[in-house]
Order: C-alpha cells, then sequence, then structure tokens
C-alpha cells in the first residue's frame, strides 16, 4: 500500500471510533428487541395536532353574479357580431396608428397609459408579428413616429416582403 491510502485508512478507521464513542455516551436509553418482550412495538410519539377550523360556506358557496359589472354590448356588436369592438384599446391604438400622420411614441403611451417599452412591444409582437400589419417608424423632430402603412400579407402577394 502506498502512503496515501494508509493515511486515509487510518483517518476512517479514527472517525469510526470516534462515532462508536458518541453513541455510547449519548444520554438516551436504547430500546433494542433483545430487552422487549415478544409481541411489543416500539411506536414513536406523535404531537397533538389541531383540527383546522371549519368553515362550511367558504369551499362551498359560489359567488352571486354581479348585474351591475356585466358586461353590456355595444351598438357595433349588435350589428354586426363580427366587426371588431371600438372601444378596445387595441383598436384605438390601430386606429390611430392608421392615421395617415401617424402617431408619436408620446401619443400612444398617453393613449394606452403604458410605458414606452410596453408600446414597442405591442407594435413588434401584437401588430407586427400577430396580426400580420407593416408598422413604419420614422425619426422627426416631434421624436419616433409609428404608422400603420399595409397589411404584410399584402406587400408579400406584390413581393415586396419575402
Amino acid at each position: 500500500m502506498t502512503r496515501k491510502t494508509t493515511a486515509r485508512l487510518e483517518v476512517a478507521q479514527e472517525l469510526a471510533k470516534d462515532k462508536a464513542r458518541a453513541s455510547r455516551t449519548t444520554n438516551a436509553p436504547k430500546t433494542t428487541s433483545d430487552s422487549l418482550s415478544p409481541g411489543t412495538r416500539i411506536r414513536k410519539s406523535k404531537a397533538p395536532q389541531a383540527s383546522p377550523a371549519k368553515t362550511p360556506h367558504a369551499t362551498t358557496r359560489k359567488p352571486t353574479p354581479n348585474p351591475a359589472k356585466a358586461a353590456k354590448p355595444t351598438q357595433a356588436s349588435k350589428s354586426n357580431p363580427g366587426a371588431k369592438d371600438s372601444s378596445t384599446l387595441q383598436s384605438r391604438l390601430i386606429s390611430t396608428l392608421q392615421q395617415k400622420q401617424g402617431a408619436t411614441l408620446e401619443q400612444l403611451m398617453q393613449l394606452s397609459g403604458w410605458q414606452a417599452h410596453s408600446v414597442r412591444g405591442f407594435i413588434s409582437g401584437v401588430l407586427r408579428k400577430k396580426l400580420g400589419l407593416l408598422v413604419e417608424r420614422q425619426s422627426s423632430e416631434n421624436g419616433v413616429l409609428y404608422r400603420i402603412a399595409a397589411p404584410l400579407a399584402a406587400l408579400a402577394n406584390e413581393g415586396g416582403v419575402q
């Protein structure tokens, strides 16, 4: 054997002796199966547990509908169920961007109540990727202008976008 393995064995033997000494010197009495009479079981004591408070209606009661909070259909949805509702935030942003002059980032932030990064994310994620609209961006003295030019599908048919 090498010196390293011999040293490791000696350390391991010392640790085993220390564990044996520690287990012999504990104050807790050990119960072994030899000291018990046949048929005796060793059980661990459990601390008494408090029963949970019972509330019979908390889990069984259903909330009652509030007629004041129920959404009322608008005139546009009554006449044409497939038409977009002009009162949604998305439709208001799209109609603002479809104007010939477009809208600045600050105008879109005021209209939506969002921060700048949220407006830019809406333009990139919803308008361009989900709805397939082409959004033009121009820098001007008033700030950055955004405008919806045309749907991407229309440009793809003309060969403008691959």
